[in-house]
């Protein structure tokens, strides 16, 4: 038995949505590519690489990202 057969899976995961692709933050405006944003969820500053358990996909991209 291989060794990736023996370990247990996880039972407790969540989905997360990453900021960039959350219908409730918005990236900083002026900065030409900056990876940064607003959450207006939580009404904080974020990278778009963050993410929490909260968000919701922008319905324009249907969960998509490039």
């Amino acid at each position: 038995m291989r060794l990736i057969d023996r370990v247990p899976t996880v039972d407790d995961a969540v989905i997360v949505v990453r900021c960039k692709d959350c219908a409730a933050w918005k990236r900083n405006v002026g900065i030409v590519d900056s990876p940064n944003g607003h959450c207006f969820e939580h009404d904080i500053d974020t990278n778009g690489q963050d993410f929490c358990s909260y968000g919701e996909y922008q319905t324009n991209t249907g969960g998509v990202t490039k």
